[in-house]
């Protein structure tokens, strides 16, 4: 018994050092795919406000592969990652399905609105498509439209159900004019253009489109959700009731309701929740 229980100890201790190893990896990736990208979008601006010609020749090192002088041209590749970060900026589409930035990109994405308590009260999210990402220039625009009911995920057998789109803005507004996202509810078309890391949920069955970007490039990702509750109706009653109940906890949290009205909620999520 004492060897067998000391096997399996150590078994357990060799599984939580692997996870450890695979957590510290998946944060210092989602690290790096950050700094690659703030570089890459701030690289004129470092070089031309630098006056240090050694750390300006360093910039250069570092973004530079290989660069060679050819009859007084410079003739170079770009060093890898920020290659990739310029390949897609001549893509008015910017990162297709599966595209392992993007992929990346969703994950951080997707990790985020896990923790987010005021996502899960407005969703309640039961699948999630990979986020998208697109860019928008040059007059630029995307027609009124309906998104499809069904969306496949790439590259597996799996559908889910467009209860709610989503877009989340990743340009600041001042860096384009035009651009916003205009969605019709029943009180006429809402415009919608929102600072940089700001989302927007909103019904899959809405009509919605982008205006033309008249000035700078628009960034943005978006994807799809199903919910737990799919009737948008009682999915608004339960985003209700959880703020009130939120806001009776923060200003009464010995309030003897608070009990009540939790399990009124809960009781409503079982009797209209798919999982």
């Amino acid at each position: 018994y004492d060897k067998k229980h000391q096997e399996y100890q150590d078994q357990i201790q060799t599984l939580e050092i692997e996870m450890s190893e695979h957590s510290k990896a998946d944060f210092d990736y989602q690290t790096t795919v950050a700094a690659v990208l703030s570089v890459a979008r701030r690289a004129r601006a470092i070089f031309e406000n630098s006056s240090d010609v050694a750390g300006k020749r360093a910039f250069l090192n570092y973004l530079l592969q290989n660069p060679t002088v050819n009859e007084k041209k410079l003739c170079f590749s770009i060093a890898s990652p920020f290659n990739l970060v310029l390949e897609l900026a001549d893509n008015p589409n910017w990162l297709p399905d599966r595209d392992p930035v993007g992929s990346k990109l969703g994950e951080i994405i997707l990790a985020s609105l896990e923790r987010s308590a005021l996502f899960t009260s407005a969703a309640p999210p039961l699948k999630i498509v990979p986020p998208l990402f697109n860019r928008y220039e040059a007059t630029q625009t995307y027609g009124p439209h309906i998104d499809g009911a069904i969306r496949p995920v790439t590259g597996t057998p799996y559908r889910v159900r467009t209860d709610l789109s989503a877009t989340l803005f990743l340009s600041d507004p001042a860096d384009y004019d035009g651009g916003e996202l205009l969605i019709q509810d029943n009180f006429g078309e809402r415009s919608i253009k929102f600072p940089a890391g700001d989302m927007v949920l909103y019904p899959g069955t809405s009509v919605h489109r982008v205006g033309p970007v008249t000035r700078g490039t628009r960034l943005a990702s978006f994807f799809w959700i199903q919910s737990m509750v799919r009737d948008l109706t009682h999915r608004t009653t339960l985003f209700q009731l959880d703020n009130a109940i939120q806001a009776i906890a923060r200003d009464l949290p010995e309030h003897a309701a608070l009990v009540d009205l939790a399990g009124i909620y809960h009781n409503l999520l079982r009797d209209w929740a798919d999982t």
